[in-house]
């Protein structure tokens, strides 16, 4: 049992029966523990040591006796001794069982359980959990009657033998709920959506292709009630949601949220911009394009979309999606989040994340000395895959939004670092940014010893009161590295995310309290972990993107420019020499690091 040092007032021992019952007649008690067995015993011996030695250190008063008569209590819950318990057993079950009355979250033992001590508490309880109980069936039919919510346990398993439940929520808060009530995607009690009250907010959260058909039953039925409810839908991928029934059935009203970029749409915003970006690729789809093509077609639409521009009064008019569509304003946030959405159109994969960019030198990019001024801004990692011009991998997308340049089209990571303005490294560079094993294993143990740092920092008191070991500290910040892989590798390469998601299905779900519970030996676990890093290590190795020469991007864009101009030969043969010209003196103004001079490029 984890002893939380903060809250030493809860804990109180008693030596006889009569300081016992006084402390339950004047508390609520929700449940009690017999410790049974000599380990147990043999562990709060333990606990109660350390916790005097505690007390000691920090002040604290606290009454201590002889293990065999110990009686602690944590909060509203009363431990104590088998011995203390049956040299007892008559007055403390009366006491117990008189305060449960009290209380509306109980637990109840096999010990102290009578049928009319069930009956009464249908009165009072709200939620009852029995332990090692055989409920006569006679009760069952009550607690079904009065809707509570009702668990047996035997031999490490939970049963729910009655419900007031309506979708994950106790029905008495659902029927007194005066603003919302959120649902579960997966819920299969679809009866009990007629005791939600009209005119609630419904929040159906984490909904994705994995349960929209439950999500379209639980519309339908709520319909089917006429309830005039509200429904907010939290959708986690956009363009998976749109192609469902559930979106392109015009009977339903709801409100959308999509979580990746916090935006809310009616169904027929939703539906409205639908349109309008299909409108945008359909002309790019129809086209014998290659990928990078696509890719430059998309590229060109949003970097002439509208040229920069920011609202000094509203700052979400230029970097929502929605509000930049129909206004005048668009910034970085607005134009990565705008060409994601078209690449996702095209079939091309794209990771959306924030670092910051040296602004000091936006007077005409020159070298001289000024104070470095960082400010927020948003990039794209693009996974492109094109035989036709030779490009495989990961690579950046950087938001210029100049016609006719792309120098900042499909910048290699390498390249990157040699960029001007200076923009600051993030947890994408460390992670993808690498050229072999040995390179990926430094950036996590680096990223592992920062998150480390950071948690002691935080939690200095907690681990000089030895609370939080070093093993704890060590797998926070393994998951937290995981969480990152695995969430870059699900947006720009689904099929090994899955792989590793199937492969490591157990490993990923582990945390502190699991390996606790489950007595799981740590080094097990760190070496699992290491393994699963292993994989994804080379996962991003084997994808990460060689520098793509001006020229074959230069090529690429003039075979798009050559339909959407409808140029011939000649004229495209003269607009891509003009075009590379152009573009070959802004490469070096915006990479100067990457350039020697009179010699050409650094390879």
């Amino acid at each position: 049992m984890q002893i939380n040092v903060f809250d030493m007032d809860y804990f109180k021992y008693y030596h006889n029966v009569d300081d016992l019952i006084k402390y339950i007649k004047e508390n609520y008690i929700t449940s009690f523990t017999i410790m049974e067995n000599e380990t147990q015993d043999e562990i709060n011996a333990k606990i109660i040591k350390d916790l005097s030695e505690r007390t000691k250190e920090r002040n604290a008063k606290l009454k201590y006796f002889d293990y065999n008569h110990q009686c602690f209590s944590y909060e509203d819950n009363v431990f104590f001794t088998n011995k203390f318990y049956n040299n007892n057993k008559k007055i403390i079950n009366r006491a117990i069982r008189k305060n449960l009355l009290k209380s509306k979250y109980v637990v109840v033992q096999k010990e102290l359980y009578t049928d009319e001590l069930a009956k009464r508490l249908s009165r009072v309880a709200k939620n009852i959990a029995f332990y090692d109980v055989d409920l006569p069936s006679e009760i069952i039919k009550l607690y079904n009657k009065k809707r509570l919510n009702v668990y047996v346990r035997k031999n490490g398993v939970t049963t729910q033998v009655s419900s007031s439940r309506i979708l994950g929520l106790e029905y008495t808060e659902v029927v007194s709920c005066h603003e919302e009530v959120e649902l579960k995607p997966d819920i299969n009690d679809y009866e009990n959506l007629k005791y939600i009250p009209k005119h609630r907010l419904i929040i159906i959260g984490d909904v994705n292709a994995n349960n929209y058909d439950n999500v379209l039953k639980i519309i339908e039925t709520l319909n089917k009630n006429n309830q005039k409810n509200m429904i907010l839908l939290k959708i986690e991928n956009r363009l998976d949601f749109v192609k469902h029934d559930l979106f392109k059935n015009n009977n339903y009203n709801y409100t959308v949220l999509i979580e990746e970029t916090a935006e809310d749409y009616t169904h027929q915003e939703l539906k409205e911009e639908e349109k309008l970006f299909d409108i945008i690729v359909s002309d790019i789809n129809s086209k014998n394009y290659s990928p990078y093509e696509k890719f430059l077609a998309c590229y060109n639409i949003t970097k002439k979309f509208k040229k920069y521009k920011d609202n000094e009064k509203n700052s979400k008019h230029s970097r929502t999606l929605k509000l930049i569509l129909n206004n005048e304003y668009m910034v970085c946030v607005g134009y990565a989040e705008l060409l994601e959405e078209l690449l996702a159109r095209v079939g091309i994969k794209s990771y959306y994340y924030i670092t910051s960019a040296d602004i000091s030198y936006n007077d005409g990019f020159t070298l001289e000395e000024k104070p470095v001024d960082m400010i927020g801004h948003a990039k794209l990692i693009v996974s492109i895959y094109d035989p036709k011009y030779n490009i495989n991998g990961f690579y950046i997308n950087d938001n210029d939004l100049e016609n006719d340049y792309y120098n900042h089209a499909l910048i290699s990571f390498d390249k990157e670092t040699q960029g001007f303005p200076y923009t600051e490294l993030t947890d994408e560079d460390l992670l993808i940014n690498v050229k072999g094993m040995g390179d990926f294993k430094e950036r996590v143990n680096y990223y592992i010893n920062k998150e480390i740092r950071e948690a002691r920092d935080i939690d200095q008191e907690l681990i000089e009161l030895k609370l939080r070991s070093n093993n704890e500290l060590l797998i926070t910040a393994y998951g937290i590295v995981i969480k990152k892989i695995l969430d870059i590798l699900k947006k720009l390469l689904p099929s090994e995310y899955n792989n590793l998601s199937h492969k490591y299905k157990d490993l990923i779900k582990i945390n502190l309290a699991s390996i606790k519970y489950l007595d799981i030996d740590c080094n097990e676990v760190f070496k699992e972990y290491d393994e699963l890093l292993t994989d994804a290590g080379y996962i991003f190795i084997n994808n990460l993107g060689k520098d793509v020469p001006l020229e074959v991007t230069i090529d690429a864009a003039s075979n798009v420019n050559k339909e959407v101009f409808g140029l011939d030969d000649d004229k495209i043969k003269i607009y891509k020499e003009k075009l590379l010209e152009e573009n070959i003196k802004r490469d070096k103004d915006a990479f100067p690091y990457y350039y020697q001079k009179n010699n050409g490029r650094v390879m």
